[in-house]
């Protein structure tokens, strides 16, 4: 194929044009355009385009656009460096072509395809990453305005949730390259992974995890055509793969060998941040928000803030009803899950849910209000609030039991009160939670509550003729977000500061008659354990039940 001949200069075909002479200026954009354009040229075309920059004005877009589509990625060192050393004085010179060229360059976050098969890049991708930064870093320093276009950019052009795992994991790790030269970038980039990560989260239920956990078979792509279940245990490595980078990016960013740093405390807010406008409005995620557990090992007072924010959000009456009861599941699932959260913290949610519950009450005992179906909604945070003190005391009533005066501090807490009331909590907590907590409670001689549940179950038999169905479904019964990691290459950033369950959780039809309990001494329950390595059980069990926590029981047929 015969190469275009040059055309001339570069400065003379601009005049040329400019005075509506298009032939040469026509060559020069075919050159550009010819797939087989040597180094040499382009080099010499580089040179000369450099010494006119400022003459590439909005007038120019055309020829910018093809000097920008140019494959440049696959060349020598020298070449792409000074490529990328036009673009750089191309937007000091033209703001008007800012949007495209740092498009051109967000675009090189991801490993280049060859233009030709079978042929290899000169330069590897590490290196070609390394100057597109140090053109990024030169920009951003020449002209600070760079940054907030660069923001919208950097969602934009995230790679597509089914590409390789090569070129999602590339342009990942680019994006928080950038916050090393940029700081300022930071939240943007940690909001994009975050927001992205989610997506990935939301499409492997723990279910499809676990099940890939036991296959380690391949996937293959028509198998996974034919059943598109196979698509999301696709998904899997990818979300296990972009956790494990932003997990290592919050460690290694936070400390200065093992120490922590200063910088930590701006992390943790701008995570605190994503984590309340991203993380906390979805529901069934299962992984994400463990960035957040993370984050608040490293330190007490990370602890104490994110407890205290998510307490905000509860006792916010101008918040939806969800949001609360969403914050009601975080805040329980943290202090029932996180090792580094003491006893003494623990008491203190307790204390503070029950003092939250005590006044519900008082304030609707003075009022006309029924424990009926339809008062599920009507009461929805009130029962969240329940649930979430149930849940922690079944994890937690060990420690404080241990603790000399722990008998009196749960004794204060009135228990028996909040579940006797007419609002009958019982009734519409998720049914494993109950039974745990009234075993644990009567085991202890803390409260009773089997004749309650008694009741309810006879309530809630079927009628013939009379419909029991219903709508009101509580949306979330089975949602403890901090429920066991399933992710098998970054469990271990949890080993040491995660909470297993260590009980047993009893059949809905092991009942115990109110004459046949004896408080003084109560036989364990020998039964499977749902929690071991999360599991879902194959006897009649696992009919009821599913996942890896009281959290996860679908046993209830609760109306809320």
């Amino acid at each position: 194929m015969k190469s275009v001949r040059f055309g001339g200069r570069v400065a003379q075909v601009i005049k040329e044009k400019e005075g509506g002479l298009d032939d040469n200026y026509a060559i020069i954009v075919q050159q550009l355009r010819d797939p087989d354009l040597q180094s040499p040229q382009l080099v010499e075309l580089l040179q000369q385009f450099i010494a006119v920059v400022s003459t590439l004005d909005k007038s120019k877009s055309d020829l910018v656009d093809e000097i920008l589509a140019v494959n440049w990625a696959h060349r020598e060192r020298n070449v792409m460096e000074l490529y990328l050393d036009f673009l750089v004085q191309l937007i000091a010179h033209n703001s008007v072509h800012q949007a495209r060229i740092l498009h051109c360059l967000l675009m090189h976050f991801v490993p280049a395809a060859s233009p030709k098969k079978d042929s290899a890049p000169i330069v590897c991708h590490e290196d070609l990453f390394e100057l597109v930064h140090g053109a990024l870093q030169k920009i951003f320093t020449l002209i600070p305005m760079t940054i907030a276009l660069v923001e919208p950019l950097l969602s934009s052009r995230f790679p597509f949730i089914k590409k390789e795992l090569l070129i999602v994991e590339s342009y990942v790790k680019n994006m928080l390259v950038m916050t090393r030269y940029q700081p300022s970038l930071r939240r943007k980039v940690l909001s994009v992974i975050v927001s992205k990560v989610l997506a990935l989260d939301l499409q492997c239920p723990k279910h499809v995890i676990l099940k890939s956990n036991e296959d380690e078979e391949s996937v293959f792509e028509m198998d996974a055509d034919r059943n598109p279940g196979k698509h999301q245990e696709m998904y899997v490595d990818k979300l296990d793969t972009l956790m494990g980078i932003l997990l290592r990016y919050i460690r290694d960013n936070c400390h200065a060998d093992g120490v922590l740093t200063g910088r930590s405390d701006a992390i943790f807010e701008e995570l605190m941040s994503i984590f309340e406008k991203i993380v906390l409005p979805a529901y069934e995620c299962s992984h994400t928000q463990f960035a957040v557990f993370y984050v608040c090992s490293f330190a007490g007072k990370f602890r104490e803030k994110f407890q205290e924010r998510l307490w905000l959000k509860i006792t916010n009456f101008s918040l939806p009803v969800l949001t609360r009861q969403t914050a009601l599941c975080y805040l329980a699932s943290f202090t029932s899950r996180a090792k580094f959260v003491d006893a003494g913290t623990a008491i203190a949610v307790l204390n503070s849910l029950t003092l939250w519950i005590h006044s519900y009450l008082k304030e609707k005992e003075t009022s006309s209000y029924c424990n009926s179906v339809q008062d599920a909604h009507k009461h929805g945070v009130f029962y969240s609030a329940c649930q979430a003190l149930f849940y922690v005391l079944v994890f937690r009533v060990d420690q404080i039991l241990d603790l000399p005066d722990g008998f009196e501090m749960i004794r204060k807490m009135q228990l028996e009160h909040i579940v006797t009331s007419r609002l009958n909590p019982l009734k519409y907590c998720v049914r494993t939670v109950v039974d745990v907590f009234a075993r644990i409670v009567r085991k202890n001689q803390i409260a009773y509550c089997d004749t309650i549940i008694e009741k309810n179950d006879r309530h809630t038999l079927p009628i013939y003729g009379v419909s029991t169905k219903t709508d009101l479904v509580n949306p979330l019964g089975s949602f403890f977000p901090f429920d066991p990691y399933c992710l098998k290459s970054t469990a271990h950033f949890f080993e040491d500061i995660y909470r297993e369950w260590e009980g047993d959780v009893p059949r809905v039809e092991d009942k115990v008659e109110a004459d046949e309990i004896d408080f003084m001494e109560t036989a364990p329950i020998n039964i499977p354990d749902i929690f071991d390595e999360g599991k879902i059980l194959s006897d009649s069990l696992s009919k009821k039940t599913f996942g890896i926590s009281p959290g996860f029981s679908m046993t209830a047929n609760s109306p809320y």
